[in-house]
């Protein structure tokens, strides 16, 4: 399923709770799916760069409970 460099860091970058996780790969499958190559991969580079900042800024524990 996850091809580009940018999908895996997505992935990467994401807290290790099996809900969060599922539930970004099933938006980034949607993304695949419903968006033209170029809008897809604009849409990874901007979530790419939120995921970072997410990580840098984040209470592991806040996924938990929401």
């Amino acid at each position: 399923m996850l091809k580009s460099k940018l999908e895996k860091g997505i992935v990467e970058l994401l807290p290790q709770i099996p809900y969060v996780i599922d539930q970004v790969g099933e938006a980034l499958k949607w993304a695949k799916e419903e968006l033209s190559e170029g809008e897809y991969n604009k849409v990874l580079r901007v979530a790419y760069d939120v995921a970072q900042y997410a990580k840098e800024v984040s209470d592991t524990n806040f996924y938990k409970t929401h």
